[in-house]
């Protein structure tokens, strides 16, 4: 198969000559790691033992057994055997891991040709750590530090203010968390290593949110507004899915020969350490399930249909199954008993062309749903309902017509307006623009929603005003609550570099922002238009905004100086209790009990 094969190296300096391949499997073959796997078992097959105590994975070679002197014995015949066959075993790589969980012995010396072998106190499989005193803590620390590097490694999407919350969210399931919980099914999980990873986690989505424990905002709101569930809920999801696997497994599988594999001995003083199959039974206990569920994947809360046959027919999504009589099946399109056949009418504001497609798509599937016996029945019925909508019925062509190829361009769209727009779209048709002919809107679409909206909890451009007359204007792409509680925030904790309100608020001591009546001028979810709403308030309004925000175009002027000229200056209600406790003694006791009259 690999007669004759040629490979080079490359490097940055550049690519050197071929030589041939004459050892070893052909480098990026597919079939490379089959055939190495075929050899490894047909050479290996009289010494391989039953799992857990043998595991091969590729060329790794795991022994466990319970005392040194085994161990020596099962390591020299391993060696005798692949040394036989040409192979070797790397004295550099080996290692050996003594496990003594009552900490009453020691470990013993297991030597390859004289020479010991080092002792180690966590052994590395598959990317996942095993260590010596069957703790998981330096596995945790070890996930935790490979999560922190995926989120480094993005950090320039997740902290970009421009990006959505939920997008930011949905990278952290993805690419980061998986990192992180890479291998948790099989953790003995205690309290302080769920403490350590929820500590972890918020670190990453308070970082992501551009927050800090100093905002004091909370644990729960941070998650809802990136959708991200409590990671100790997601390991225990995974701890719960993985044992329903491992449950459905054969009675001789390694997995669930090791659940049922019982250690001998006697157990140490002090408290016992907590084993897996605990912290299985508190997600089930937690969860309200059972180890009887395990057989069943169906989730509860779906819940399937089962059509049965009704007068020798039986019904499929649209199409009717007929039982004829010589036990043949014929088919037609069906129609539920609250049918009314009632279309899109013909008399209505609509183009010609949606018009047309209501008969065109009827006899379309019509001609797909139907057999030769049932089609002109079924046509019949179709004809009657567009004569009762008034709507055209579509012409038959024997032959399907194959349209000219046209350039492909962006389509327009406009409102139909009879004998206004039809002649545009003609005109359009010409220089290959589609045109798509939207509605006139619904009554109900001109009416305001039944449901009432909460204040404060939509995005779009807002207005804090201040006692010396002046307002701040901005814009949000979350809630407007939020914002203002960020801001209320800054004032707190003294930020000015950060905010514009708490540097105005710090500037004089008669100026006092009016957090409690923040004021929604305009709802609006969409960057752009959200940008330029907030450009024309604050060229509006007198305010003390650092910049003008998005830079509009000199066609605006004449429209901000019609809107300026609208603006009527009210008398704002003073604030005379602030203004007491920062100066008293500008207030007397009588003049204050007159003003409180």
């Amino acid at each position: 198969m690999y007669r004759g094969s040629c490979t080079y190296v490359r490097s940055s300096a550049g690519n050197t000559d071929q030589f041939s391949v004459v050892v070893g499997l052909h480098q990026g073959s597919a079939l490379s790691p089959y055939l190495f796997l075929l050899i490894m078992d047909a050479l290996t097959a009289n010494k391989q033992e039953k799992a857990p105590w043998c595991m091969l994975f590729a060329d790794d070679i795991a022994l466990v057994g319970e005392d040194g002197p085994e161990i020596q014995n099962r390591l020299e015949d391993w060696q005798q055997k692949l040394e036989n066959v040409g192979l070797k075993i790397s004295r550099t790589k080996t290692e050996y891991m003594f496990c003594d969980f009552g900490g009453l012995s020691g470990p013993e010396a297991i030597a390859l040709d004289g020479v010991a072998l080092p002792v180690c106190s966590d052994f590395r499989y598959l990317c996942s750590l095993i260590q010596s005193d069957g703790e998981i803590d330096r596995t945790v620390k070890h996930r935790i530090n490979t999560g922190w590097m995926k989120w480094r490694q993005v950090t320039g999407t997740i902290c970009d203010p421009r990006i959505p919350l939920r997008l930011k969210g949905k990278i952290y399931k993805t690419m980061i968390r998986p990192a992180i919980l890479y291998g948790s099914e099989c953790w003995a999980i205690k309290g302080m290593t769920e403490r350590q990873l929820h500590v972890a986690e918020m670190r990453m989505l308070r970082a992501m949110c551009g927050v800090t424990r100093m905002d004091r905002v909370r644990n729960e709101y941070i998650r809802g507004s990136l959708k991200v569930a409590r990671v100790t809920e997601k390991l225990s999801g995974n701890r719960l899915s993985w044992y329903g696997h491992a449950m459905r497994r054969n009675e001789d599988h390694v997995v669930r020969k090791v659940l049922s594999m019982d250690v001998d001995g006697y157990r140490g003083r002090g408290r016992p350490k907590k084993r897996w199959m605990d912290c299985v039974k508190d997600d089930m206990v937690r969860k309200n399930v059972t180890c009887e569920m395990t057989s069943d994947r169906v989730n509860k809360n779906i819940q399937f249909t089962m059509e049965l046959e009704a007068n020798n027919s039986l019904v499929f999504l649209d199409i009717l199954i007929i039982r004829n009589p010589d036990n043949t099946l014929s088919h037609t399109v069906y129609r539920k008993t609250t049918h009314t056949n009632k279309y899109l009418n013909g008399d209505s504001h609509h183009h010609p062309s949606q018009l047309a497609t209501v008969g065109k798509s009827l006899f379309q599937r019509a001609h797909h749903l139907c057999d030769a016996e049932h089609l002109e029945d079924e046509l019949l019925q179709v004809k009657l309902a567009l004569h009762q909508n008034k709507l055209p019925v579509p012409r038959q062509h024997r032959r399907s017509r194959i349209k000219p190829p046209t350039v492909e361009r962006q389509p327009a769209f406009l409102p139909y307006v009879k004998g206004v727009t039809d002649r545009i779209g003609n005109i359009l048709k010409r220089a290959s623009i589609k045109t798509i002919y939207k509605p006139h809107k619904k009554v109900s679409q001109f009416l305001r929603p039944i449901k009432s909206n909460i204040p404060l909890q939509t995005a779009g451009v807002y207005k804090l005003e201040c006692e010396c007359g002046l307002s701040y204007i901005g814009q949000t792409k979350r809630s407007i609550g939020t914002r203002v509680k960020e801001h209320i925030g800054d004032v707190k904790n003294r930020r000015s570099s950060k905010s514009a309100v708490c540097e105005h608020a710090l500037d004089k001591p008669n100026h006092f922002i009016r957090f409690d009546k923040p004021q929604i001028l305009a709802r609006e979810h969409r960057f752009i238009p959200r940008m330029i709403r907030e450009a024309i308030e604050i060229q509006k309004h007198p305010n003390f905004n650092r910049e003008d925000g998005w830079r509009l175009s000199n066609t605006w002027d004449p429209l901000i100086k019609n809107l300026k000229s609208q603006i009527q200056q009210t008398a704002r209600p003073k604030d005379t209790v602030s203004a007491f406790c920062v100066q008293p003694e500008r207030y007397s006791r009588y003049q204050l009990r007159n003003r409180w009259r």
